[in-house]
């Protein structure tokens, strides 16, 4: 497969190799923090940011439909982003917590929470980028960028491993077998 990548193209797949490997560790720890709709709700920004790309990188042209649903789309994901912004945080007894014994807790709450909406952000804009590099590489066959990456993910997850002696459940509910199960499948359904 090595041989099989002109290498004009070397940089479009360690580009794909990278945001597809970074983006599955932005997403793991995403789902980990905030809720699963909104991660959705802002992951529906992606054809948004991609038609965006395209038309400043590719200068592809947009039509005026085009536009108008992709301009509905983000406004209907605002509001329901938006819409939910209005839960006030209670202890266990159901009254508003403001004592100085969670000033700490609530500060790594919150640091953890941007981190999250940060990386949930990011992958728009790194994923609507590696559609243009995709672009790039029509030619080749379009299972070779997702080879590269599944063994991409594989390879930093052992070192992760090796390195720190834990496992992945830090980030998932997966154990090291499920994670190698799962690249191993992935490897399979790209040849």
């Amino acid at each position: 497969m090595y041989d099989e990548v002109p290498k004009a193209h070397y940089k479009n797949v360690a580009y794909q190799m990278f945001a597809g490997t970074v983006t599955n560790y932005f997403m793991i720890y995403a789902i980990s923090i905030i809720p699963l709709v909104e991660i959705t709700l802002i992951l529906c920004l992606g054809p948004l940011i991609s038609a965006l790309l395209a038309y400043y990188l590719l200068r592809e042209r947009l039509q005026r439909i085009e536009i108008v649903c992709l301009l509905i789309a983000f406004v209907g994901v605002i509001v329901l982003i938006l819409a939910d912004q209005n839960v006030i945080v209670t202890d266990t007894a159901g009254t508003p917590t403001s004592s100085m014994a969670n000033i700490a807790e609530e500060a790594k709450s919150k640091l953890e929470h941007f981190l999250a909406y940060l990386f949930i952000i990011l992958i728009p804009f790194i994923m609507g980028y590696g559609f243009i590099t995709i672009r790039y590489m029509r030619y080749l066959h379009p299972n070779i960028p997702g080879f590269y990456t599944s063994g991409t993910q594989m390879i930093i997850m052992y070192i992760f491993v090796a390195c720190t002696g834990r496992n992945y459940s830090w980030l998932s509910n997966f154990d090291t077998m499920e994670f190698v199960m799962f690249t191993v499948m992935s490897f399979l359904f790209t040849m």
